[in-house]
């Protein structure tokens, strides 16, 4: 299991207010993982789609995740495990920009990281 970014508890689309990732912002919507939840469509990212959601289990715990949508289906990764998924062959600065958004979030009192 890697590093996890939990919220402390279920966010609002207020608190995300503000996070941006390559342009991409957080709505209420579906996300490759999570039906019904915050999402945020990460436009110009190598070679797959990728969104950031808020993964709930259904017993109060979320967890900010990285989705993307394969060729075989979505998959996803833990925030520690993220950063270097959707730096990959990255000509930007995408890894550096959710860095500064998972900083932002733990600034803001939202989330901690936990293992």
């Amino acid at each position: 299991m890697g590093k996890i970014l939990r919220f402390k508890e279920a966010p609002s689309l207020k608190d995300l207010e503000g996070l941006s990732v390559n342009g991409g912002t957080f709505e209420n919507g579906d996300g490759f993982i999570q039906k019904n939840t915050i999402v945020m469509k990460v436009p110009n990212t190598f070679r797959f789609s990728t969104a950031i959601e808020i993964y709930s289990n259904g017993e109060g715990i979320c967890d900010l995740i990285m989705a993307q949508f394969l060729t075989r289906g979505p998959d996803l990764w833990e925030m520690g495990d993220a950063f270097y998924r959707i730096g990959f062959n990255d000509e930007g600065d995408t890894e550096q920009q959710l860095r500064n958004l998972c900083d932002e979030l733990i600034n803001r009192g939202l989330v901690d990281w936990v293992e």
